[in-house]
């Protein structure tokens, strides 16, 4: 559903669109053990401990997706499901920055629903997805060795890895529905910090 009247409100960011969006990858193998600069002609016992480590680091960074403004119109409007309605935007939308939480993301006082009570009127003047929600920002984190066995051919691989390795808090999207009591909380994030490990022999 769209007001034909005022098709440019229309134009407007994908709802995918991101900015900025990088991923970096650092993979180090610790100099020591067979075949390294350090440590090539360590014992045993040494060579199972400290030699044939490798490090790995995955760090994204990414804008936040945008959020689309809607609000639930009234009985007379309502077609189906799929129509989505857009309200007034008074100034910006967003709570200063100093005041942005995951209570309070937008600034009630400036995205009212229409109202014309000689006139009703159901198409606000927000864009579409002129907002967006929080960036995100994640660290994962690899320590990978191999454990050379009594033939060269057979090999044990161990892998530990820890997504979101600082445990950030990545919030996804603010509720958006100003008709709705909820409007402008937050109350889900990405995945906390994740550790799995596994053991793989390769023969």
């Amino acid at each position: 559903r769209m007001n034909y009247n005022d098709q440019k409100s229309e134009k407007g960011v994908g709802s995918y669109n991101q900015p900025f969006a990088n991923t970096s990858t650092l993979v180090y193998d610790l100099p020591y053990g067979k075949g390294r600069k350090f440590g090539a002609h360590a014992n045993g016992f040494l060579e199972a401990f400290l030699g044939g480590w490798r490090g790995t680091l995955i760090n994204t960074m990414s804008s936040g997706l945008p959020v689309n403004l809607t609000y639930g119109p009234a009985t007379r409007y309502s077609v189906s499901g799929m129509p989505t309605y857009r309200p007034n935007v008074t100034g910006d939308p967003l709570a200063p920055e100093s005041q942005r939480n995951i209570d309070t993301y937008f600034n009630l006082n400036n995205v009212v629903i229409p109202v014309d009570p000689t006139h009703p009127y159901p198409f606000g003047n927000a864009g579409r997805n002129s907002v967006r929600s929080y960036a995100l920002y994640q660290a994962d984190m690899g320590l990978h060795k191999e454990f050379r066995l009594w033939q060269e051919s057979k090999k044990l691989e161990f892998r530990s890895e820890f997504f979101n390795l600082f445990n950030k808090t990545n919030f996804q999207a603010p509720n958006s529905t100003r008709s709705s009591s909820a409007f402008g909380t937050i109350r889900s994030a990405f995945p906390a910090r994740m550790i799995q490990m596994a053991l793989r022999f390769a023969f």
